[in-house]
């Protein structure tokens, strides 16, 4: 259920492939603003490393006034959690290979994502699950489903 809602989009010429999950609604109130839930999934191949690598992150975001902004910190693991899913070291890149990395990363997260290590990439996977339920990304929708 989590992939389908997510928005899929492929940046060939940046060697990029993103999954997006956006709250429906923006509830979460913040400096007097209502914001929303956000994850990001980039999957990426970087040239200098050699190696293909997965970054998660949740984030807030408010469309009002015609913009997007989306709002985070890399200093803060407890408000947006963030990290790396998966490496893998690759000696030359191919949209192929890109593809089978992508497939290896969203069976990780869809079957194994309890054991992936990093505590922070688990919890922003939760939360874009709890978006694709219909919730916010803050966790409270899937602790009231939960009772």
């Amino acid at each position: 259920m989590t992939l389908e809602n997510a928005v899929r989009k492929v940046k060939a010429k940046d060697r990029e492939i993103t999954y997006t999950w956006r709250s429906k609604d923006q509830n979460i109130e913040m400096d007097g603003d209502q914001w929303g839930g956000y994850v990001n999934l980039r999957i990426s191949h970087d040239s200098d490393r050699k190696q293909f690598s997965a970054f998660i992150q949740f984030a807030h975001y408010n469309t009002s006034r015609g913009y997007e902004s989306v709002q985070y910190t890399i200093w803060d693991q407890v408000n947006y959690p963030h990290g790396t899913v998966a490496t893998q070291p690759i000696a030359r890149y191919s949209a192929k290979a890109l593809g089978e990395f992508e497939t290896r990363v969203i069976e990780l997260l869809k079957h194994s994502a309890t054991r992936i290590p990093s505590e922070s990439v688990r919890e922003a996977w939760a939360r874009a699950t709890e978006i694709a339920m219909g919730g916010d990304g803050t966790l409270r929708y899937s602790e009231y489903v939960a009772i």
